[in-house]
């Protein structure tokens, strides 16, 4: 009875609306242009190879963004809030103007966060009724874990089943969009997670950095070392900082 409830919110609040869909495609293909934006010839320009490595970045960023978005709206209709996605413009054309400056050299993909408002009927009885800036916060964090996990998933596809150069650049990807999402700067998910709590927000940017650094230049992997580098993050920012 639960599940079918859950499940009956998720088809009603959870599915994007037109409007919506329309911006995740404009996002996925303006991110498919930065990601692959030096890749269309070695030397010269090359029309069928460039088609080629964008049809690939935007299904590998497709994928990504889905998940993140995804995560989001499932834990939003949990806690019984509808899930609005909200397009931040300004952070889409930073994100190219860079890519063209640094002729590709810098890859920003910032360009959208999420609200939330209440569904009343699947709020009653339930304390503190209304939004707050916990569920919120959680709400938030929810997309970057989601595409941490998936990185995690795609090494171990490359380390253990089939090493391949698609599964290592899903793998970077992910990382590098959950840790750009925990960025300070609305409507980015990290301005709503560092409003709910300072703590909570240096124990998960410590975390991420630490399995990102180990990953990328020491190629370990291990999410329960990355943990306790956070852990202690959180321990020596609340005595320094927070005790008081």
């Amino acid at each position: 009875m639960v599940f079918r409830n859950y499940w009956d919110k998720i088809k009603r609040y959870a599915v994007p609306s037109s409007k919506e869909s329309r911006e995740f495609f404009i996002i996925i293909a303006v991110f498919a242009l930065i990601a692959s934006f030096n890749q269309w010839g070695n030397t010269t320009f090359d029309a069928v190879q460039g088609l080629l490595n964008y049809a690939g970045a935007f299904i590998l960023i497709a994928l990504s963004v889905f998940v993140h978005h995804a995560a989001q709206r499932l834990m939003a209709v949990k806690y019984g809030f509808k899930p609005n996605h909200e397009v931040w413009w300004t952070g889409l054309i930073i994100g190219v103007v860079l890519v063209v400056l640094t002729q590709g050299k810098v890859q920003l993909f910032i360009a959208s966060g999420i609200t939330i408002s209440m569904l009343y009927q699947h709020r009653l009885g339930i304390s503190r009724y209304g939004p707050g800036i916990q569920q919120h916060a959680i709400i938030a964090l929810s997309g970057p874990v989601a595409n941490a996990f998936l990185a995690g998933i795609f090494k171990t596809i490359e380390l253990w089943i089939m090493p391949s150069a698609l599964a290592h650049n899903f793998f970077v990807f992910n990382l590098w969009f959950a840790a750009l999402n925990l960025l300070p700067i609305p409507p980015l998910d990290g301005s709503k997670i560092l409003y709910s709590s300072r703590l909570l927000y240096v124990f998960l940017i410590i975390t991420l950095l630490a399995y990102t650094a180990f990953a990328y230049f020491l190629h370990f992997y291990s999410y329960v070392i990355a943990l306790l580098i956070g852990i202690v993050a959180w321990i020596l920012y609340y005595v320094v900082f927070e005790k008081e």
